[in-house]
C-alpha cells in the first residue's frame, strides 16, 4: 500500500478540493453531502466566526488519490471562556478502515494546536458547537438530518485506534404522528400556558433580524451553564442564518411570550437534508430546481433548538412549546420531527419528550486526547 502524504489547501479553490474529498470517500445512501454554496459561505473568511479563531484544511492522499480529509481548528473565544487549550478536528471524512490516514491527519490537528499553545484535541468539531458536531455512534440505519452528521459504523473504532477517548455524547430524538402522545399532553401543556400566562406566536419574517436578536438572547441564556457552550455574536448568527431563511416555514417557529416579554424561543427547519441528497448535494445544472420542488412535499423537520429561560423553566413551557411545535407540524403535514441534539445527561430536556413519546434514535460521541 502507498505510504499517506497530507496536502493543505486553502483558498476558494482549496476549499472546493476540501469539499469534493467527502463525496470521492462517502458512497453509502444516507450520506449527505454539503452544498457547495452553503459549505463556501460557512468557512469563508468572511463569517465572524474567523475573527477569534483559525483553521487548516488537510487532505490526506494515497498515490495521489483522497483517502481522508480534516480540519484543525483553533478557537482562541471558546478557550478563553472554558479556560482550557483545545484543538478541535472537524469536517473529518476518512477510507472505511484507514488506521494510517486516520492517525496522520489527527497528528497534523495535533501538530497545528501544539505549534499554538494547545493540550488537548477534541473532535469531530465543525468549526465550534454552534455548528455540526459528533461522530455517529448509534442509528446507522436512519438518514441524518439537516446540519447533523452520518458516518459508517467503522469510523469510531479508527479514533479508538489513534488514542481517542469519549468525551461526551449527545443524542438525537424522534417523534412521529403514530406514537405521540396528545391527549393528555396537550392537556397539561394548555394547563401551563394558562397558569402561566404565556401567549404563543410564530417568527415574523418581516422582522427576521429583530427575531434573530430574541433568539440570540434566548440561546446564549439558555445554554449557558451547558457543556462546551460558545455564545453566538449577533453577527455571526445573521451571517449563518442567512442560509436559513429560504427553507424556515415560520408557523413552525414559535414564541413564547409573558406580558409581551420573551419567555422561550424555538427555531425549526425542515428537514432539507432529503432533498440534498436526492441531487447529491449538486445545485447546478438542476440540482436547484429539483431542491425547490422538493421542499414543497418534506414531510419531516428537524427541531434546531428550543430554549426556555430561566425564570420560566420548572412551569411546563417547555413541554408546551415542545407540544405545540409537533401539534403545527403534524397539522401541516409533517410526519415526523427530530429533536436535537441534545447531552445525553440533559435530563431537564429529555424527559418531557420522552413524555410526549420520543425516543433517542442517534447518538454522536465527541472525543479527546492529550497532546
Amino acid at each position: 500500500m502507498a505510504p499517506v502524504s497530507l496536502v493543505r489547501v486553502d483558498g476558494l479553490f482549496g476549499r472546493l478540493a476540501f469539499l469534493r474529498a467527502a463525496a470521492e470517500l462517502r458512497r453509502e445512501p444516507h450520506f449527505t453531502p454539503d452544498l457547495s454554496i452553503d459549505f463556501l459561505h460557512t468557512t469563508s473568511r468572511k463569517n465572524p466566526f474567523f475573527r477569534s479563531a483559525e483553521i487548516e484544511w488537510i487532505l490526506a492522499k494515497r498515490a495521489g488519490r483522497v483517502v481522508g480529509r480534516a480540519a484543525a481548528i483553533v478557537d482562541r473565544r471558546s478557550n478563553e471562556l472554558h479556560r482550557e487549550k483545545v484543538v478541535c478536528f472537524g469536517y473529518f471524512e476518512i477510507a472505511d478502515g484507514d488506521r494510517e490516514a486516520t492517525a496522520a491527519l489527527l497528528d497534523a490537528a495535533a501538530a497545528f494546536g501544539r505549534a499554538r499553545g494547545m493540550e488537548r484535541l477534541r473532535g469531530p468539531v465543525d468549526l465550534s458547537t454552534n455548528y455540526r458536531i459528533g461522530l455517529l455512534v448509534e442509528g446507522f440505519e436512519r438518514p441524518p438530518t439537516m446540519m447533523m452528521p452520518w458516518n459508517p459504523p467503522g469510523h469510531a473504532e479508527l479514533l479508538d485506534s489513534a488514542g481517542l477517548r469519549k468525551v461526551k455524547d449527545v443524542v438525537a430524538m424522534e417523534v412521529n404522528d403514530q406514537v405521540i402522545q396528545t391527549d393528555r399532553y396537550e392537556r397539561l401543556a394548555r394547563r401551563a400556558l394558562e397558569r402561566g400566562g404565556y401567549a404563543l406566536r410564530s417568527i415574523d419574517m418581516k422582522r427576521f433580524p429583530e427575531e434573530l436578536r430574541i433568539f440570540q438572547r434566548v440561546y446564549n441564556e439558555a445554554w449557558k451553564e451547558n457543556w462546551g457552550f460558545v455564545p453566538l455574536d449577533y453577527d455571526e448568527l445573521l451571517y449563518v442564518a442567512r442560509g436559513l431563511k429560504g427553507v424556515l416555514r415560520p408557523e413552525f417557529c414559535v414564541v413564547a411570550e409573558k406580558q409581551g416579554e420573551v419567555a422561550a424561543f424555538s427555531l425549526v427547519v425542515p428537514d432539507v437534508a432529503i432533498a440534498i441528497r436526492e441531487i447529491g448535494g449538486k445545485l447546478l445544472p438542476f440540482g436547484f430546481l429539483r431542491l425547490l420542488r422538493r421542499l414543497k412535499t418534506i414531510d419531516r423537520f428537524r427541531v434546531l433548538t428550543l430554549g426556555v429561560l430561566e425564570g420560566h423553566r420548572s412551569t411546563g413551557l417547555d413541554a408546551a412549546m415542545y407540544m405545540e411545535v409537533t401539534r403545527r407540524g403534524f397539522a401541516a403535514g409533517i410526519r415526523s420531527a427530530e429533536f436535537g441534539w441534545m447531552l445525553e445527561d440533559n435530563e431537564a430536556i429529555l424527559k418531557p419528550l420522552r413524555a410526549c413519546g420520543a425516543t433517542v434514535t442517534k447518538r454522536y460521541r465527541i472525543y479527546e486526547r492529550e497532546l
